[in-house]
């Protein structure tokens, strides 16, 4: 295996997890002059070395990304999608060394899509529906308004509730030999809980036959964290523990309601609460990669692994003002393609009819049906832990 050496550095740990997807024995050192500007190098034989002199010292990540939701005009996140990968290949050409890259993914797999689902309304459905018709009439989309109350009123003649598709989501996942992750929220329940938490209108002790569904199925239930406790270990804690005990079994995965992170703190807190991974970084206006890296990587020194975000159904109406079409979701599975990465998507799970979002369930399966015919490997995000981890033991 190839060494390579990489000076200490705040960018150093995505570098790290890069050269790792790579199959590259990668090792952090002390910068011997720390008063100069910080060079991140990769070393192969004495006195072959490539440079890379970031554009700024601040930290990759700075303390600006308090505020909800992480916006694409972020000046300093926007980073070429693996645009260090590009750098460190044509050093390796001109140094003719060639570097075969591992395989990452099981049986031959191009890629990976981990499949991940939000729970935020599944009681008073009836709310999110009338939020949605608000959205849709501003996009002057009323045909759409009345398609879906046409399909609220045959759910509630039959006694249905309409965002109960736990069942609809896994039987058409099931037809590509898919698995994913559904996020509940637990400090939740009634009205004003929904509101003060801007979602979660259960009980999750009142859903413990779902939860046991999707487990008996071989599905998986993460934790979708409050609204405030990517910044309050106790109540993060408390929430993993209260849904392994309804559900009675670990929790493992986490995203945090209305995608909140305040890092570092927030990943510390993961790895302090026994969450061993994350599905919270990505942008909430734009579809791609919110740090310009394909591949899942363990911030810092942190046990955790952060699975990028890539694509969500909510940045089409909320932020894009406009339906979600194939002809914008298909550029980004074409660079996950290509890159050979890893990318989760979120898919709500009153993405339905019934909640206004006409066409959603349609082209969710066909994002499945793409992915599948051109190599990509589709499943939960413990899933994709455990076979991410096993490479590295």
């Amino acid at each position: 295996m190839n060494e390579v050496e990489v000076v200490e550095h705040p960018k150093s740990w995505i570098i790290i997890a890069f050269l790792k997807a790579l199959g590259v024995k990668a090792e952090v050192v002390k910068h011997p002059s720390p008063n100069r500007v910080t060079i991140v190098y990769a070393s192969h034989n004495p006195g072959e070395r490539f440079f890379w002199l970031p554009e700024t010292s601040d930290d990759f990540i700075s303390m600006m990304e308090k505020k909800i939701r992480c916006g694409a005009d972020d000046g300093h996140l926007n980073y070429e999608l693996n645009m260090f990968w590009g750098m460190f290949s044509k050093w390796l050409t001109k140094k003719n060394i060639k570097i075969r890259r591992c395989p990452l993914y099981p049986d031959n797999k191009k890629f990976a899509l981990i499949l991940t689902h939000d729970v935020d309304i599944l009681k008073y459905w009836w709310l999110g529906t009338i939020g949605r018709s608000v959205e849709l009439c501003k996009l002057r989309q009323y045909k759409k308004v009345a398609n879906s109350w046409k399909e609220c009123m045959k759910d509630v003649i039959t006694w249905r509730n309409p965002f109960n598709t736990f069942k609809k989501y896994m039987d058409i996942e099931e037809k590509y030999g898919a698995r994913s992750t559904f996020f509940f929220i637990v400090n939740a329940g009634g009205i004003r809980s929904f509101w003060q938490n801007r979602g979660g209108d259960y009980k999750i002790e009142g859903i413990k036959t779902i939860l046991q569904y999707i487990k008996d199925r071989g599905w998986e239930v993460g934790l979708h964290a409050s609204y405030l406790s990517h910044i309050k270990k106790d109540a993060l804690c408390r929430e993993k523990m209260i849904l392994e005990e309804v559900l009675g079994d670990n929790v493992i995965g986490v995203r945090h309601h209305f995608l909140k992170l305040e890092i570092p703190l927030t990943w510390k807190l993961h790895a302090e609460c026994g969450l061993r991974y994350d599905s919270t970084y990505g942008y909430g206006n734009k579809l791609g990669w919110r740090c310009g890296f394909s591949f899942p990587f363990e911030p810092y020194s942190l046990k955790v692994l952060e699975i990028p975000l890539i694509i969500m159904d909510r940045t089409f109406s909320k932020y894009l003002r406009c339906e979600p079409s194939w002809n914008l979701i298909a550029p980004i599975l074409d660079k996950l393609h290509n890159a050979g990465g890893t990318g989760a998507i979120l898919w709500h799970n009153n993405a339905v009819e019934g909640g206004g979002n006409i066409g959603y369930l349609e082209l969710y399966e066909k994002i499945l049906d793409w992915c599948h015919n051109n190599g990509g490997w589709l499943t939960s995000g413990e899933n994709f832990l455990r076979h991410w981890e096993s490479l590295w033991q």
